[in-house]
């Protein structure tokens, strides 16, 4: 695996990375919200929302790198698998730092089924590995950084004191990392059932992520209720 992608441009398809874009445009906007992002985006994130969110996506991002380590001998696996972009050691700092523990709390039931997806598909067919890989850390890398921001302004993180999960400093210059990583995508020497099924995959990654923020949402809620209830006893 190298940092920097490389493969094979094809000579008959060009614009992968476009069209992708514009088929999962609404299923993103509908992903973009709920649970602990919402709270980011209205500035009332707690330490322990932060903490319920990176528990979970531990899970989520050591699944998926499993599967980039499955993909490594693979052509896709070469050109996709950059070391640079790897959260979960990240995540587990980042816990450390807050908590005091080593490693994160038993996945939740949509934290499951997002980890069995990544398991059982990302992890063996090339097609889904790109798929949930784009859908990731592409979002890290764009709307991520902005989230990374909000965070570390209302908590009073930073890279080195809890929010090093939103950091990529092995990527000195993520504008023109994300152009090339398009650019890997266009390459894609894809039919068109291979990039319907590239388009449907995006599409289950961000249901997936969105029943995850929705049911660290809920929990929250309850607990949020619990506490009221609790101090006015």
């Amino acid at each position: 695996m190298t940092d920097v992608p490389v493969m094979t441009p094809s000579a008959s398809r060009s614009g992968v990375a476009q069209r992708l874009r514009d088929a999962t445009m609404q299923p993103h906007r509908s992903a973009s919200g709920g649970g602990p992002l919402d709270a980011i985006i209205d500035g009332t994130l707690t330490i322990d929302g932060y903490v319920a969110m990176l528990d979970q996506l531990w899970h989520v991002y050591s699944a998926l790198e499993a599967a980039t380590d499955a993909m490594a001998h693979h052509p896709v696996g070469v050109a996709f698998g950059c070391p640079s972009l790897a959260r979960t050691g990240a995540i587990a700092a980042d816990l450390a730092h807050l908590t005091g523990r080593s490693a994160a709390v038993t996945p939740g039931p949509a934290t499951a089924v997002y980890v069995e997806r990544l398991t059982t598909r990302a992890a063996v067919d090339p097609i889904a590995f790109v798929a949930h890989h784009y859908t990731r850390y592409l979002g890290d890398l764009s709307g991520g950084q902005f989230l990374g921001r909000r965070v570390e302004q209302q908590l009073g993180l930073g890279p080195d004191s809890g929010s090093s999960w939103f950091h990529f400093p092995a990527i000195p210059d993520i504008a023109t990392f994300k152009d090339g990583y398009r650019a890997e995508l266009d390459a894609l020497a894809l039919s068109a059932h291979e990039e319907s099924a590239l388009i449907a995959e995006v599409q289950v990654a961000y249901e997936l992520n969105s029943a995850l923020m929705a049911e660290l949402g809920a929990v929250a809620t309850v607990v949020a209720v619990e506490e009221r209830d609790n101090a006015l006893r």
